[in-house]
C-alpha cells in the first residue's frame, strides 16, 4: 500500500513536471515566432527603404566600386548575408554581424571586406553608438586593404583614418 501511495505520489509529481515543461515549451515557441516575425518585418522594411539602412554596411554599387564585376551585385547570397549584416548592426549585434560578414568575404567579396573592417575600425563603432564591442585597428586596416585591392574606394579614406 504504502508502495502504491509512493507511485502515486511520484505520478503526480511527474505529471505537474510534465505540463510545466509543456507550459516553458509552449512559452519559448510563441517567443521564437515573436522573433521571427520581427526579423521578418525589419527584412522587409530593409528591402522598402535600402537608402535609409542605419550604420553604413555597404551593398555592393557602383558608387563603392571603381572596377569591382557586377557578379558581386548580381549574387543573391551575397546580398542576403549582406542585408542580414545589415541588421544586426542596426540591432546593435556588432558580433553577430561580424560573423555573417566574415561567410560573405569568404565568397571573395570585396564590399563584405569593407563591412567587416568597419566593425573593428573603432571610429565606425563609436560613430555606431556600440557599447561593450572592442575595435581592433590593425584588423580593420587589413581588411581596408583588402577591401581596397578589390576595388572599394572608399577605403583609402578609412586607412588614412586610421592612420591618424
Amino acid at each position: 500500500m504504502a508502495d502504491r501511495d509512493a507511485q502515486e505520489q511520484e505520478r503526480g509529481i511527474l505529471q505537474k513536471a510534465l505540463q510545466q515543461s509543456e507550459a516553458a515549451a509552449a512559452s519559448l515557441a510563441q517567443s521564437l515566432a515573436e522573433e521571427r516575425f520581427r526579423s521578418q518585418d525589419l527584412e522587409r522594411q530593409l528591402a522598402a527603404h535600402p537608402e535609409t539602412t542605419p550604420g553604413s554596411i555597404p551593398v555592393p554599387s557602383a558608387d563603392r566600386t571603381s572596377d569591382n564585376p557586377s557578379a558581386e551585385k548580381a549574387d543573391p547570397e551575397l546580398l542576403r548575408l549582406l542585408s542580414r549584416a545589415t541588421l544586426l548592426v542596426a540591432q546593435g549585434d556588432i558580433g553577430g554581424a561580424r560573423v555573417v560578414l566574415e561567410r560573405a568575404a569568404e565568397t571573395g567579396s570585396a564590399s563584405a571586406l569593407f563591412a567587416l573592417a568597419e566593425t573593428f575600425d573603432p571610429a565606425i563603432l563609436s560613430a555606431w553608438g556600440t557599447v561593450g564591442t572592442q575595435g581592433d585597428p590593425a584588423w580593420a586596416r587589413e581588411l581596408y586593404a583588402k577591401a581596397l585591392a578589390g576595388g572599394i574606394a572608399a577605403a583609402t579614406e578609412r586607412l588614412a583614418a586610421l592612420k591618424r
